[in-house]
């Protein structure tokens, strides 16, 4: 069972229907994902995950108080340049490309 989809269950009233729906998806995109057909295409599905690592180190620095310092600053600029880049540049081009195949 996996875990985030636990733990938005567990603690629904704190998470959402939002998060929830995230969980189960994912949990859908990997359990297809082990198909053969869709082998090819994880790691590029995967990468799109690459922005949570700054989107946990700006969390950590809002819940620290270290709001609007110059780190957060910096930390939110790789945020959003990566999230663009891998969701909405290659997000776009992977899914067309996914399409086609």
């Amino acid at each position: 069972f996996p875990l985030d989809l636990h733990l938005c269950l567990s603690h629904y009233s704190w998470f959402g229907p939002g998060s929830l729906l995230h969980a189960v998806s994912a949990l859908l995109v990997f359990l297809f994902g082990m198909k053969p057909f869709l082998m090819a295409f994880v790691p590029y599905v995967l990468i799109w995950e690459a922005s949570t690592i700054f989107l946990n180190i700006n969390y950590w620095l809002d819940k620290t108080g270290n709001s609007g310092t110059t780190l957060q600053a910096i930390n939110e600029t790789f945020l959003l340049a990566l999230f663009f880049l891998t969701r909405c540049v290659e997000g776009v081009f992977i899914a067309a490309k996914m399409y086609c195949e």
